[in-house]
């Protein structure tokens, strides 16, 4: 196995555009733990965040009370990133900050594996129990010849599948255009415009997505306000007629997309529904509405229909699939 000459095996980190996530573990075969968040906008950049952790973990009772986590060092560091993994430096989506691997490496002198967020998000299908998951249909049958995907907003909108050989598909689907499929719609589309020349469906399905939303309608209205996305979903179970139709078309739209992605990638083993905002949204998640516009797809009705989705529950989809990539490197378990 990869040797843990530092004295930890690993630090698993999960970034995304607002919070970061870390876990260690003491070897490969370990349990996470030790996880914390912080808020990305605390620090300067990824290697000042890592080195926080590495103080919290140097100073935790945990660690001293671990021979195995006796140093606060890794001999891994796995990075799940929002952003293009294969291009250096990476530059992270809905994020000002770069990540430079091999000065990273050389600063904490660890090996470093980068994976793109959604796609560690992906890795994590397989490990996912039932207590993780909410079926709005399914269960899903344990097939490995099917294709799974896994879509998300948070800050942005994340997109990744599980190919039935074990392979990741590093997509940026969340930066496919919006195609508008009500009149409602179409009005939003005119009216956004002049500020998204290019109307991404991110634009439309994360947290600023959700105020766009918001924004929008206001703008048909003759009465433009901008509220957060925590603004909108308070209003909206205090029974504000605005931002109920925000939290309404965010569904129907977020449906459409997903049904669309499901096409596009064939994920017919299943698909996976993540992201913070959608933990945020609650009991305002409408799973009738969500699943209509997700089948809606003309002669391929019955296809989308017999998919099986699900809500993922777990807390760190992002660090599960780090988790495992760092497990699943060439060597860990001898």
């Amino acid at each position: 196995m990869v040797k843990p000459s530092h004295g930890l095996f690993a630090i698993v980190a999960d970034v995304g555009g607002t919070h970061i996530r870390f876990g260690s573990l003491a070897s490969a075969d370990a349990p996470l733990e030790c996880i914390e968040s912080y808020r990305c906008a605390d620090f300067n950049g990824l290697a000042e965040a890592l080195r926080h952790y590495q103080q919290y973990l140097a100073a935790s009772a945990l660690v001293r009370a671990a021979s195995a986590l006796a140093s606060a060092t890794p001999a891994v560091l796995c990075l799940a990133l929002p952003g293009d993994v294969q291009a250096s430096p990476i530059n992270l989506v809905n994020l000002s900050w770069t990540v430079d691997v091999a000065r990273l490496a050389r600063e904490f002198e660890c090996r470093i594996l980068t994976i793109n967020d959604f796609s560690a998000q992906a890795q994590a299908i397989p490990v996912f129990s039932e207590p993780d998951l909410a079926w709005l249909r399914g269960p899903a049958t344990d097939n490995p010849g099917l294709t799974r995907a896994i879509i998300g907003p948070g800050t942005g909108l994340g997109v990744s599948a599980l190919l039935p050989g074990g392979q990741v598909v590093e997509s940026e689907g969340g930066h496919i255009s919006f195609a508008p499929q009500t009149p409602l719609q179409q009005q939003l589309l005119g009216a956004l415009w002049p500020r998204f020349p290019r109307l991404s469906v991110e634009r439309l399905i994360s947290g600023p997505g959700l105020a766009n939303l918001y924004r929008g309608l206001g703008l048909l209205e003759g009465d433009e306000q901008h509220l957060s996305p925590e603004q909108i979903t308070s209003q909206a179970r205090a029974g504000d007629p605005r931002s109920e139709k925000a939290v309404t078309l965010f569904i129907q739209i977020f449906g459409s997309v997903c049904g669309d992605l499901a096409l596009t990638l064939g994920a017919k083993g299943g698909v996976y529904l993540s992201g913070g905002l959608l933990q945020g949204l609650g009991e305002l998640f409408d799973a009738a509405a969500f699943l209509e516009q997700f089948n809606n797809k003309g002669r391929y009705h019955d296809y989308c229909r017999d998919i099986p989705v699900a809500r993922v529950l777990s807390s760190q989809p992002g660090l599960l699939g780090a988790t495992r990539v760092a497990r699943l490197q060439p060597g860990a378990s001898d």
